[in-house]
């Protein structure tokens, strides 16, 4: 028996093979979508970071101060820290910040030395709660003069 059409069991292993290609596709693009929004979501979040960064680096002082709230449409909160670090070795401090930069330059005095305080700046910066990864940080070290007058009250 010769027959010039498809079987009905041929036409169901088409359409199932068909069915797991277009699953597939779908699962990729769906995936591709979501990677694309979190891409946005973090950009956003670099972005108000490093705005948040240069609004504190404009201080005209820094002391160790911890604070957090949210942006103003509530989609991102924040957090900044400012920590003093420790001092180093004095013998170093003052062989790096003495006038002429070299220990026994004898242009330079105990008088003279420089004294900075050094200061670590964080800003983090997270949103929902749903993305677990949710959060960007950035970091940088600023250093300060100390005021001879106030050192030591």
């Amino acid at each position: 028996m010769k027959s010039n059409g498809f079987t009905l069991l041929e036409i169901m292993v088409a359409a199932a093979i068909l069915a797991f290609g277009i699953t597939a596709v779908l699962a990729t693009f769906g995936n591709g979508l979501q990677a694309g929004r979190w891409s946005v979501e973090r950009t956003r979040a670099i972005l108000q970071a490093r705005a948040m960064m240069a609004e504190v680096l404009r201080l005209p002082a820094f002391e160790e101060s911890e604070e957090e709230g949210e942006t103003e449409d509530g989609h991102y909160r924040w957090k900044v820290a400012i920590e003093l670090l420790p001092e180093e070795d004095e013998a170093a401090l003052a062989a790096q910040s003495s006038p002429g930069g070299l220990p026994g330059d004898p242009f330079s005095s105990p008088e003279q030395t420089l004294q900075l305080e050094r200061y670590r700046v964080a800003v983090t910066i997270s949103w929902p709660i749903d993305d677990p990864h949710g959060h960007v940080s950035l970091t940088t070290l600023q250093t300060q003069k100390v005021d001879p007058w106030s050192a030591g009250s």
